[in-house]
């Protein structure tokens, strides 16, 4: 198949579908009726797209609408975070939204039959993959622009990691994770096409609790190392700092065309990177390498028992607290109630530890929602 090569396309425009449609009709001598069509959206947990952490729902709608007009077989596939559960991720979402106004297909990464492939990659060789992703015709990959505290950034190429089972995530993780996703990203660049969703960024401690800022931006084109080397540069990034795009140099084309709806310069918020220290991201390393150690014998990972017990978790504090009880009403899984004892709403750890959706840090007007572990979520909104 011809690719469209070395073109990048800018839209800065509020009309999504519109702009969706435009971009995907560019391709359409390619697509054909009953081809197979994985949508790789970025549902990394249940925090919504208002946030930056999540893919914005208007995007994938309009991309599920583009192929069923051509008849082309649609379905979304996604794992979320490690530690976070998928299915509840899903749930809080509202993610059978999809499948009762589309009727289409829903696939778990993470629970999902899967195939043997042989992908050819430095770290990643021979590997499990889910089964319709494999023998998909086309990946529609549309990720954030967004930080990530041990990648740095993730944008197009990260974003396909979430295809991956767990097993293949953990022997990534161990044997180098820059280098896997560059893997990834070789293989699957032949039959992917990528909408980089920056009408809400990440910037900072991405790629869940960062803050977020408005660009109204869209980003696409086919060649997904040069999207992200591009992106860094439109974000005042140095993508030599990124070893994900590092390891993608191979992928770079020598000459890159940008195609932008506006001529102006464009100005851009300053986008941070986040502060995780070497030790983290050692430390982080330690718990994957036991981890794939211990779930060869055990059958099963600590991976989500270990960060969600030191990670980013949440109490609220009775002294700021005004007792107006928003967050009990917004609590998707009924995590807070109210203790007898003190008359405050208190958090039930284990209900809320692999969802942590932060909905009721969001309406929280007092700051009586604490924040511990590593990430300090904002709720003010750059500009």
């Amino acid at each position: 198949m011809k690719k469209i090569e070395d073109t990048i396309r800018i839209y800065k425009s509020k009309k999504v579908k519109k702009t969706v449609e435009n971009f995907l009709s560019l391709y359409r001598p390619f697509f054909k009726k009953g081809q197979s069509v994985i949508i790789k959206p970025n549902w990394v947990n249940s925090r919504p797209d208002s946030t930056g952490a999540t893919t914005n729902t208007s995007i994938i709608e309009a991309v599920i609408e583009f192929f069923q007009k051509i008849g082309t077989n649609v379905a979304i596939a996604e794992g979320s975070g490690y530690e976070f559960d998928t299915k509840k991720t899903f749930r809080v979402l509202g993610v059978d939204y999809f499948t009762k106004k589309y009727r289409i297909k829903i696939i778990n990464t993470r629970e999902c039959p899967v195939k043997t492939v042989d992908i050819g990659g430095k770290i990643l060789g021979k590997i499990s993959l889910p089964t319709e992703v494999a023998e998909a015709d086309w990946i529609i990959n549309i990720p954030k622009i967004k930080t990530h505290v041990i990648t740095g950034v993730t944008f197009c190429m990260k974003n396909l990691f979430g295809l991956l089972p767990d097993k293949e995530r953990r022997r990534a993780h161990v044997f180098g994770l820059d280098s896997s996703i560059a893997d990834l990203a070789s293989y699957f660049d032949r039959k992917t096409i990528n909408i980089l969703d920056g009408l809400i960024a990440m910037s900072g401690e991405g790629p869940v609790f960062g803050d977020t800022f408005n660009l109204d931006l869209l980003i696409c084109g086919q060649n997904i190392a040069d999207i992200d080397r591009y992106t860094c540069g439109l974000l005042k990034i140095d993508w030599h700092k990124i070893g994900h795009i590092r390891a993608a140099k191979k992928l770079f084309s020598k000459d890159i065309q940008i195609i932008s709806e506006s001529s102006e310069n464009m100005h851009l918020p300053v986008f941070v990177l986040p502060t995780a220290s070497r030790l983290y991201r050692i430390r982080y390393w330690g718990v994957f390498a036991f981890d794939f150690i211990f779930s060869r014998f055990a059958g099963k990972s600590l991976i989500p028992w270990i960060v969600t017990r030191f990670g980013v978790r949440l109490n609220i504090i009775n002294e700021k607290c005004s007792n107006c009880r928003k967050c009990i009403q917004v609590c998707p899984e009924g995590a807070i109630s109210v203790n007898s004892k003190t008359g405050f709403p208190q958090i039930d750890f284990e209900k809320c530890r692999y969802v942590r959706c932060f909905k009721c840090f969001d309406i929280c007007r007092e700051d009586a929602i604490n924040i511990r572990g590593f990430s300090r979520p904002h709720k003010k909104q750059l500009k």
